[in-house]
């Protein structure tokens, strides 16, 4: 076999790995862009969410930070969760009587 031959079959064997990494590179690119408008349409959902519901700051604060090891902070805990549960479904229904309108 002489050295052209050989050089041929690198060059081929080369050509076919930037074939594959470019195949990968798509189909990374791919994913991104889906990746990329999912996050898009949760961001859109979350700010559609954040003008219809509303949930005082101390809920919060209590959902975020307090203890489940004493029950009075069990207490506050469960009424603040009631209180998100409750501004949840307000918005939801906000939410799906606007869609109806549309």
């Amino acid at each position: 076999m002489s050295n052209s031959c050989l050089c041929r079959g690198c060059l081929s064997f080369s050509a076919q790995a930037v074939d594959d990494d470019i195949s990968f590179i798509q189909s990374q690119n791919r994913g991104l862009q889906v990746q990329t408008q999912n996050q898009r349409a949760l961001l859109a959902e979350i700010q559609n969410l954040l003008r219809t519901v509303h949930v005082d700051q101390e809920a919060l604060t209590t959902l975020t930070q307090d203890s489940l090891e004493k029950s009075q902070s069990i207490r506050r805990l469960e009424a603040a969760a009631v209180q998100l549960y409750k501004a949840l479904q307000a918005g939801r229904d906000t939410g799906s009587l606007s869609r109806q309108a549309a």
